[in-house]
C-alpha cells in the first residue's frame, strides 16, 4: 500500500524595491547572494542582506558562531543558545539545548530560521533534531557571513520563513595561517583558549587547483554566579528577591498527617494561617547561611511563608557554560578548465558542553514516604515558636540539596558533511551548479553529577539519618554522606538521538534579454533531499531519577523533500528592480 502524500506547499513571492548594498567583489565577478539564486555580475541585490566579514569577526574578538549571532538584533537568543538556563525542562522545546545553539531570526523559531554552509543545507542536531547546532560551523574557516532578515520561503523552502544564515568559508586559500589566544578575566571564570591552523596550497589562477585545510580547538570555561558580585537575586528594595522556601537549611511545609499540620498560626499572627517554617526565621537568622535571606511574604503576596527562609537559586546558577570545540575542514577544488570546476569539502567537528543549574529543591510531600520520621537523629521540634506542633508525628519539608551537588548535564555532539560538487558556465552568461552532499549529527547526554536515583535517594532522606538542617560549617554524619553517595546517578546516560541529510541540487540561472535598465534574469533549479531522525532514552527509563529531563523514545523515522523553483529579476531602474520568485516543495 502506497503512503499518501501527507504535505506539499507552493510559495510565491514578489518584491519591488530599491537595492540594498551587498559585499566587495572582482569588478565583472558574478556572484550568487544569499536571498536568489540568480548570480548577478553587480554587489547589489533587492533584499535586505546583512554581511559581516572576516575582519568584523576578529575585530570583535568573537569567538564562537553562537556569540556572532548573539550580536545580530534579527536574531533572539532565549532558550536557543548554551547561554541559557533553560533546557533542563522536559518537552521537546526545551530538551537537549544543553549541547546546542540554534539561530532564531525574528523571533519565530529554531525550526523557522534556515542555517545554510556555503549556500546548501546542514543536518539538524542529532538530540534536537529541529534546528542546526552552530557549534558545527568552523568559525576559524569562516570568510563571511551573510545573513537574510527576510522571509525567503520562496527561494529555499518553508524552514527558511524566519530568514536566511548562510556561512561561506574560505575556498581559494594559499599559505599558512596560525593563531593562538587566550582571554583571561579580571575577577577569575570564563577565561577562553582558541587554537587555529589554517594551511592552502595551489592556486587555482595558475595551477588548475586548490587544497584547503583547517584545524581548530577552542574552550570556553565556566563561569560560576557566584564568582560575581552582581549575580543576586535578593534585592528586595528592588523589587528582587527568590520566590522559593527550598532552601540549604530546610524550611519545614505544611501538610496533613505532619508535625506542622496543614497550616499554623502564631499569637502575634492574628487569624493568618502560615504553612512555612524556618527555625533560622523565626530566629531572624535567614541570612545566616549564604545565599540564605528571609522570605519576602508580602513582594510576592504569599503571607503564609511569612515564617520561612528564601535561597537565591538564581545566584547559584552558572553565567557561562563550559564548552569544548574541535573542528576541521577540508576542501579540495580542480578548475577542469575555463569554464568547469569540481571540487570535494569535507567538514567534522566535535562539541563537549556541559550545562550546570542550582542543586535539587526537594518536597519531601512530592516524595512519599521521605518524610523526615520521628525516631531521626536530626528531628527539628518547633514546639517553642509553634504551640499546635506535634512532635510525635513525621516532618514536611522543602530542602535545597547542596550536598547533592550543581546538578550538570554533558553532551558530546559529533557532525560531519560531505560535500561533492561541480559549477560553472554552459554557454555565454548562464550558470550552473550541482552538488551532491551527506551530513549528520550524533549527540548523547550524560548526567555528569548531582542527580538521584529516586528510589534510593527517597529510602535516605526516610532514613532520618540525611540532615536537612547544617549551618555553615556543618557537614553530613558518614552514614548520611554514604546514603546520598549510594543514590547518585553520575555518569548514567540520559538520551541521545542522531539526524541525517543525503541531499542533491542543482540550479541553472542566466539572462534572457536586455532591458534600458539591465538584462533581465531567471534561474531554475531542484532539490532533493532525504532527512532521517532517532532519539533513544538512556538509562533513566531503567531506573527512575528524580527530576530526570528526558521524553519518549522513538524509532527512526524519515522522510523525502522534493522540490522545483523558478525566479526572475527584472530592472525597472538603475536603482530599482522587480523580483519574483515561485517553489513548489512535496513532502513524503
Amino acid at each position: 500500500m502506497k503512503l499518501a502524500k501527507l504535505a506539499q506547499a507552493l510559495s510565491l513571492i514578489f518584491f519591488a524595491g530599491a537595492a540594498f548594498a551587498q559585499q566587495d567583489v572582482q569588478k565583472g565577478e558574478r556572484i550568487e547572494i544569499t536571498g536568489s539564486n540568480i548570480k548577478r555580475v553587480q554587489d547589489e541585490g533587492a533584499l535586505p542582506v546583512q554581511v559581516i566579514t572576516r575582519k568584523d569577526i576578529d575585530r570583535r574578538g568573537i569567538t564562537s558562531v553562537e556569540e556572532l549571532l548573539m550580536t545580530i538584533s534579527a536574531n533572539g537568543t532565549g532558550a536557543d543558545n548554551l547561554s541559557s538556563n533553560v533546557g533542563i525542562q522536559l518537552g521537546t522545546t526545551d530538551r537537549n539545548n544543553n549541547g546546542n545553539s540554534s539561530a532564531n531570526l525574528r523571533g519565530l523559531g529554531a525550526s523557522s530560521t534556515l542555517v545554510l554552509l556555503n549556500g546548501r543545507r546542514i543536518s539538524n542536531h542529532g538530540a534536537k533534531g529541529n534546528a542546526v547546532d552552530l557549534n558545527s560551523i568552523p568559525l576559524a574557516a569562516i570568510e563571511r557571513v551573510e545573513i537574510l532578515k527576510d522571509g525567503a520561503s520562496a527561494i529555499y523552502g518553508t524552514d527558511a520563513i524566519g530568514g536566511v544564515i548562510n556561512f561561506i568559508l574560505r575556498k581559494d586559500f594559499k599559505g599558512i595561517e596560525l593563531t593562538a589566544s587566550t582571554d583571561v578575566t579580571q575577577h577569575g571564570g570564563g577565561d577562553v583558549h582558541r587554537f587555529n591552523i589554517l594551511g592552502g596550497w595551489g592556486d587555482l589562477s595558475s595551477d588548475r587547483w586548490n587544497l584547503m585545510a583547517a584545524l581548530s580547538y577552542d574552550k570556553q570555561e565556566i563561569l560560576n554566579g557566584n564568582q560575581r558580585s552582581f549575580h543576586n537575586g535578593f534585592q528586595p528594595d528592588r523589587g528582587l528577591s527568590p520566590d522559593t522556601t527550598g532552601t540549604p537549611f530546610a524550611s519545614q511545609t505544611g501538610s496533613a498527617g505532619t508535625a506542622l499540620g496543614s497550616s499554623f498560626r502564631t499569637p502575634s499572627g492574628g487569624i493568618q494561617n502560615y504553612n512555612r517554617a524556618n527555625l533560622l526565621s523565626f530566629q531572624g537568622k535567614c541570612d545566616s547561611v549564604p545565599g540564605m535571606s528571609q522570605y519576602q511574604d508580602r513582594l510576592w503576596g504569599n503571607l503564609g511563608f511569612r515564617y520561612g527562609c528564601a535561597f537565591d537559586y538564581g545566584g547559584s546558577e552558572v553565567i557561562i557554560q563550559p564548552v569544548e570545540r574541535t573542528q576541521f575542514v577540508g576542501r579540495g577544488t580542480f578548475q577542469i578548465n575555463s569554464n568547469h570546476t569540481a571540487f570535494a569539502e569535507v567538514i567534522a567537528s566535535r562539541t563537549d558542553a556541559t550545562k550546570s543549574f542550582e542543586p535539587y529543591q526537594i518536597t519531601t510531600t512530592l516524595l512519599p514516604g521521605a518524610n523526615y520520621p520521628v525516631a531521626g537523629p536530626y528531628y527539628q521540634d518547633l514546639s517553642q515558636y509553634i504551640s499546635t506542633f506535634n512532635r510525635n508525628l513525621p516532618i514536611a519539608y522543602r530542602w535545597r540539596c547542596n550536598d547533592c551537588g550543581n546538578r550538570m548535564i554533558e553532551t558530546v555532539t559529533d557532525a560531519y558533511r560531505a560535500l561533492l560538487g561541480l559549477e560553472g558556465v554552459v554557454f555565454g552568461k548562464w550558470d550552473y551548479k550541482l552538488g551532491l552532499s551527506q551530513s549528520g549529527s550524533k549527540a548523547d547526554s550524560t548526567l555528569e553529577h548531582g542527580y538521584m536515583y529516586t528510589t534510593p535517594m527517597v529510602a535516605a532522606l526516610a532514613s532520618g539519618q540525611v540532615n536537612p538542617w547544617l549551618l555553615p560549617g556543618q557537614s553530613q554524619s558518614a552514614q548520611g554522606a554514604a546514603l546520598l553517595d549510594a543514590a547518585r546517578a553520575d555518569g548514567a546516560s540520559l538520551f541521545g538521538g542522531e539526524a541525517k541529510l543525503t541531499q542533491f541540487d542543482g540550479a541553472l540561472s542566466g539572462e534572457v534579454f536586455n532591458l534600458p535598465a539591465g538584462p533581465v534574469a531567471v534561474a531554475a533549479g531542484f532539490d532533493y533531499r532525504r532527512e532521517s531522525y532517532k532519539f533513544r532514552d538512556g538509562e533513566v527509563t531503567a531506573q527512575p531519577i528524580y527530576q530526570a529531563p528526558f521524553d519518549a523514545e522513538f524509532a527512526e523515522v524519515s522522510r523525502t523533500i522534493k522540490a522545483i523553483y523558478g525566479e526572475v529579476s527584472i530592472p525597472i531602474l538603475k536603482s530599482l528592480e522587480l523580483t519574483g520568485a515561485v517553489r513548489h516543495d512535496e513532502y513524503s
